[in-house]
């Protein structure tokens, strides 16, 4: 019996990677989520919805800004991903049809450093999402260097990409995104994490960094 129950809940944590849910959501942890939404998360970050209790489900985009949050948070034992966006991310708005949110802008960082979530933000996978918000944060300097047009991959000579890799925070926000994909992918247990953080990572360093030859975005992928 004892042999049956543990295969059951074997399957059912298998399920749970599968279908993309956090294990730690699924077996409860919605309510400490919602907890951290309305007392430190929302208020922290000046989210313009409304208060109430989310069920967590992809659809609701409040639990989907909180996840996001919160999984910077949760990343914070060694790197300040969480800090860093708290202090440069003044206020936060969900505005979908706002006309920077044209062409496909998942988010962006606008006047006193308020970043404006778009409806593609709300599509894409938690990994993603956490690293956008923290790519925005980037934004919030006065001398964050700005993109410059890509060199080649699929938005070449777009004004999208950052001039180069470095090893600390002194280039942009898709530089911000490949410190904080590869943490996951050096960190995570969760096989679904790490294949998505793989997948962005070669994604941002093939079609987001400029300069970057195939030694070195192997180098960045291990």
């Amino acid at each position: 019996m004892a042999k049956r129950l543990t295969s059951i809940h074997s399957l059912l944590w298998i399920a749970l990677l599968v279908l993309g849910l956090s294990p730690l959501l699924a077996y409860g942890d919605c309510e400490g989520l919602n907890k951290r939404w309305s007392t430190t998360y929302r208020p922290a970050f000046k989210v313009d919805l409304k208060p109430r209790v989310f069920g967590c489900e992809d659809s609701e985009k409040d639990f989907v800004i909180a996840q996001a949050i919160d999984d910077l948070y949760a990343s914070d034992d060694t790197h300040n991903f969480y800090v860093t966006a708290r202090r440069l991310i003044h206020s936060l708005e969900v505005a979908p049809h706002a006309k920077s949110c044209e062409d496909r802008v998942a988010a962006y960082m606008g006047d006193k450093n308020k970043v404006t979530i778009c409806e593609p933000f709300f599509k894409l996978n938690r990994v993603r999402r956490a690293a956008i918000l923290f790519h925005e944060a980037s934004h919030g300097r006065a001398k964050d260097p700005g993109h410059v047009n890509c060199e080649a991959g699929e938005a070449k000579d777009k004004k999208t990409c950052d001039a180069a890799l470095n090893e600390g925070y002194d280039g942009s926000g898709h530089n911000w995104e490949v410190h904080y994909v590869r943490y996951l992918l050096q960190t995570s247990t969760d096989e679904i994490v790490k294949e998505n953080s793989r997948k962005y990572l070669e994604f941002l360093l093939t079609n987001r960094i400029n300069g970057l030859n195939e030694a070195a975005k192997k180098n960045w992928l291990n």
